[in-house]
């Protein structure tokens, strides 16, 4: 977590630091970069460090703003706003093994068929997907069979 801000003379740029450690400077005029997304980036890190110190006491005022984070630092600490503590709780929840296996299938299909699938989950109509993809409706009922086959295929 981070619990300093950036000094005001050191943000004619921007140093994003990666997971890895590895660190990047963004910079004006660099690839079409200005000086107000230079001021957003830091802005970001500013509230971050704001609701960090404030997550950190050890006697949070009960009408603060909790990040998600917060909850999992604080345990069971309750909060105001019951969305905040349902989107942790959501967060909490180990995916369903069937759910996770099917979305790898869809990540690994090629591209026509992802999209064809997220119409037709929809619950889009042949005709109708056939107009958004500017496709023959027919085209579009031998891409669904292709796609049951592949996800068919890929199924232990």
């Amino acid at each position: 977590m981070k619990f300093r801000k950036t000094a005001s003379n050191k943000r004619s740029g921007y140093i994003y630091k990666f997971d890895d450690g590895k660190r990047v400077l963004i910079q004006l005029n660099q690839e079409g970069v200005t000086e107000i997304d230079i001021q957003r980036l830091h802005a970001f890190d500013d509230s971050e460090v704001y609701y960090n110190i404030k997550n950190s006491r050890p006697n949070p005022e009960s009408d603060w703003n909790m990040s998600i984070e917060s909850f999992a630092i604080a345990g069971n600490v309750e909060d105001k706003n019951p969305m905040v503590k349902e989107l942790y709780q959501l967060s909490q929840i180990e995916e369903n093994p069937q759910l996770a296996m099917v979305r790898e299938i869809l990540k690994n299909l090629k591209p026509e068929l992802q999209e064809l699938y997220l119409l037709l989950s929809e619950g889009q109509m042949n005709s109708d997907v056939a107009r958004i993809l500017k496709i023959d409706k027919s085209t579009v009922g031998r891409r669904r069979e292709k796609l049951i086959k592949e996800i068919q295929k890929r199924l232990p």
